[in-house]
This record gives C-alpha cells, sequence and structure tokens, in this order.
C-alpha cells in the first residue's frame, strides 16, 4: 500500500463525525467513494470523487488535493499545485492544511511560494473556475503561457524542474528598451548546472536564433545570460537525485511583445 493512503486514512478516521455533520449525506457518501479508490490506490477515481467537493469548499477535499499533488499520486508532483490546496484547505478551516503548507515551504523558493499563494487566490477568487489543471501537459501549457521563455524538456525531465526554473528565471528576463529588431528575436539558450543547481557562466551559449539578425539576436542572447546568471546567482532548488537529469539545460528565450 502506498505512503499517501495511511495519512488520508487517518485523518479521515478522526474527522468522520465531524465531516457528517456539516456534509449532506451525499457529499459525505462522495467523500467516502474518494477514500476507498485512494486506499485501493486508484487515484484517478479518488481525484473525480474529491475535486468536485473541493471546489464546492470542502476543506477535507481540498487537503487531499493537496497530499495527492505533494506526493504525485494521480497527478503531476507539483509543490505549488499541493501548497495551493493546503492553503486554501487552511482559509476554510483545516488546521493540519495549515500545518502541511507550512511544512512545504521550507523546501520551495520564494519566488515558487509567491506563485503557489497567487494561484491560491485566483482558484477562490473565481470561485474554483481557474486552478490549475490535472494533467502534466496541461500544466506545462499553463506555464509557458504564462513565461516567456521555455526549458527543453526530455522525457526524464519532471514538471517540478521546469518550473522551478522557469519561474526563478523569469523575473530577470527583460529585453527593456532594445531595437524594435531585438525585441522580437527568439533565442535558444544551453546551459551546464553545477551541483548546487547554479548555472555555470562559461557554459551558456547560444545555439540558434530566430525572428532577427545576428546583431539582435546578440543582445537577446547576452539579456538571456544576464537573466540566467542574475536570478540562478543562490542556485536553483533543483533534486541532487536528479543531477544527471538536470545538469545539461536548453531553454528557449521568447521576446516580450
Amino acid at each position: 500500500m502506498r505512503h499517501l493512503t495511511k495519512p488520508i486514512r487517518a485523518f479521515h478516521f478522526m474527522v468522520l463525525a465531524f465531516l457528517m455533520t456539516l456534509s449532506s449525506p451525499l457529499a459525505a457518501q462522495d467523500f467516502q467513494k474518494g477514500l476507498a479508490a485512494a486506499q485501493a490506490d486508484d487515484f484517478a477515481n479518488a481525484l473525480q470523487e474529491w475535486k468536485p467537493l473541493a471546489k464546492a469548499g470542502n476543506s477535507l477535499a481540498q487537503y487531499n488535493l493537496g497530499k495527492m499533488y505533494h506526493n504525485g499520486e494521480g497527478v503531476p508532483q507539483n509543490n505549488a499545485v499541493a501548497y495551493m490546496w493546503y492553503q486554501i484547505s487552511a482559509a476554510t478551516g483545516n488546521e493540519l492544511g495549515g500545518n502541511h503548507r507550512d511544512s512545504l515551504a521550507k523546501k520551495m523558493t520564494t519566488v515558487a511560494i509567491e506563485q503557489a499563494q497567487a494561484m491560491a487566490r485566483e482558484c477562490v477568487g473565481s470561485n474554483y473556475k481557474k486552478c490549475p489543471f490535472t494533467t502534466e501537459a496541461d500544466l506545462i501549457s499553463m506555464v509557458e503561457e504564462a513565461l516567456s521563455f521555455d526549458v527543453y524538456k526530455p522525457e526524464s525531465l519532471s514538471y517540478e524542474v521546469i518550473r522551478e526554473i522557469e519561474v526563478a528565471i523569469s523575473p530577470c528576463w527583460d529585453l527593456g528598451s532594445s531595437s524594435s529588431a531585438a525585441s522580437s528575436t527568439i533565442v535558444v539558450v544551453e546551459m551546464e548546472m553545477s551541483l548546487e543547481g547554479k548555472p555555470l557562466r562559461s557554459s551558456i551559449n547560444l545555439l540558434e536564433y530566430g525572428s532577427g539578425d545576428a546583431d539582435s539576436a546578440k543582445w537577446a542572447f547576452e539579456t538571456a545570460q544576464k537573466a540566467i546568471m542574475e536570478c540562478g546567482a543562490k542556485g536553483f532548488n533543483l533534486p541532487l537525485d536528479q543531477y544527471s537529469v538536470w545538469r545539461f539545460i536548453e531553454m528557449t528565450f521568447h521576446p516580450n511583445i
């Protein structure tokens, strides 16, 4: 039995009576169906049962979604989305959600936490209509729409690694008052990372460019190089056991149009 089912089961047993007093019999039944599915490692059905409850404001379902994203069970592992659901759960009265949120925050960068908090505000503010998607492809697509560059994504490179790098570098990527040609130039950059998650300046190279001339590409590349070094000076928060995967990275920087 996977590790996710144990905390969910224990928590459920502690608060089942409380849940029954606040929810309709149908909602309680749906929650139990999700619990049974999770205990059977059927996280797709658990998600199907808990997601509508979470959107209806059920703090237990919100907490359980946080656990699923935290552990990557039935959904892509994603600390930011896990933090978001823990935060929402805590705001609706779940103390355990707040405890897990605070514990998870110790493993996240300041930028990632701010992003997760913004996601929580948008999710609740939209009446749960603008919450993160549930597939890895949709999550990656969502990030690429929000940011102006992409990280090369081999199959072995997890979404969490991709997001950490993209979100961390995003504040430093700014072409500023560059020429119109430079501001429309796309550059593809490669780099090597140290064991500490820091980009090695000497390894940052321009692989190719498009929609501009050589001078514009040079300007855009130098801006990208500066963004990488400035926002990566303290190192990205990357899993050491996956170093062989993220040691060499390719990034496509798009203009801010």
